[in-house]
């Protein structure tokens, strides 16, 4: 048995987080399970998000909770050294869906069914792949969790540059990685009023912009975080959730942050969000609501050599495991 406590960050095979791995049938033992969906079908411009859950799962392991810390009380440096204990992540990485690039339809669906398969036996973690996949993957976790509980409404934070709320885009229709929340609600899975969009700022029309408001969706833009701080516009948005749905599900798109932090993406927007601005964010969502999920997307590392926007989503996602207690 190989004792990874004694393997550093980069020996051994690059698990998330140097995890197991296994098969859904072993989540029986596990809390957590991790799968990527290495998928760029659905990107409209620059591809590579198919190398997105290798690139996060090779920078997870500088985090790896076997070396980067211990099971015990932390001071947080992030948090005024607040003092956290910490447990050791109970997890299992369940490698990537099976996908079918020359059938799209089949590959929904996969990625539905594995993902449901995964939510009614442990916290899913989803490692993208293009924001197509979170279609599929809010309706999988949907019928997961119901099958273990009484689940009706889901509330979603979507810290995206873009709503993701079109139709189409010159030959992509129907579903692509502009339109995973146009889909979601017009198929009545999720309600307009439970879903918080934060760090807005590509450009859009007066038409969409209308689509946005008659379906009562919460738009914070980036001027809006400028304006009001992110610590306030993320605690009014949790507590919001948390009164009116049964969960909250994020969805992450990596090019919410602006590029310098996050080059690694196939459509850069300037401006964006900080690294700072999303830790507070976290502190603030892993202590005021009930997660059923989340997924990193649209990291693409092919156009980032310094590998940070990989580093930044690893890292965001160790902070999660961290801080929230309720897996």
């Amino acid at each position: 048995m190989i004792d990874k406590s004694k393997e550093f960050a980069y020996a051994g095979i690059p698990t998330f987080l140097k995890s197991d791995y296994g098969s859904i049938e072993d989540l029986t033992n596990y809390k957590i399970g991790v799968f990527g969906v290495p998928l760029d079908m659905g990107g409209s411009n620059r591809v590579g998000t198919r190398f997105g859950p290798s690139g996060i799962r090779k920078a997870s392991t500088l985090y790896n909770p076997q070396t980067y810390f211990k099971t015990g009380t932390i001071i947080d440096f992030y948090q005024q050294q607040k003092a956290i204990d910490v447990e050791v992540p109970n997890i299992l990485d369940l490698g990537d869906v099976t996908l079918f690039p020359t059938d799209y339809p089949k590959t929904i669906g996969a990625i539905e069914t594995f993902t449901y398969e995964v939510a009614k036996r442990a916290f899913p973690i989803i490692l993208g792949g293009d924001h197509s996949i979170t279609y599929p993957v809010i309706k999988g976790l949907l019928k997961g969790i119901q099958e273990k509980e009484p689940f009706n409404d889901i509330g979603i934070l979507h810290f995206d540059a873009h709503p993701d709320i079109w139709q189409s885009y010159v030959t992509l229709d129907d579903i692509w990685h502009g339109s995973p929340f146009r889909k979601l609600l017009e198929e009545g899975i999720i309600k307009g009023n439970h879903l918080v969009m934060i760090g807005d700022r590509a450009l859009i029309s007066s038409q969409d912009y209308d689509y946005i408001k008659r379906h009562g969706i919460i738009l914070h833009s980036i001027s809006d975080v400028w304006e009001k701080g992110i610590v306030k516009i993320v605690t009014e948005s949790c507590n919001s959730l948390s009164d009116h749905t049964d969960g909250v599900y994020i969805s992450l798109d990596i090019d919410v942050f602006d590029p310098c932090h996050a080059p690694g993406t196939g459509t850069p927007i300037p401006g964006g969000l900080t690294p700072r601005d999303m830790i507070q964010a976290m502190n603030i969502i892993c202590e005021t609501v009930r997660l059923v999920g989340i997924d990193i997307v649209e990291v693409a590392p092919n156009y980032d050599p310094s590998e940070n926007t990989q580093y930044l989503a690893a890292f965001l996602l160790h902070r999660l495991m961290m801080l929230y207690k309720d897996f």
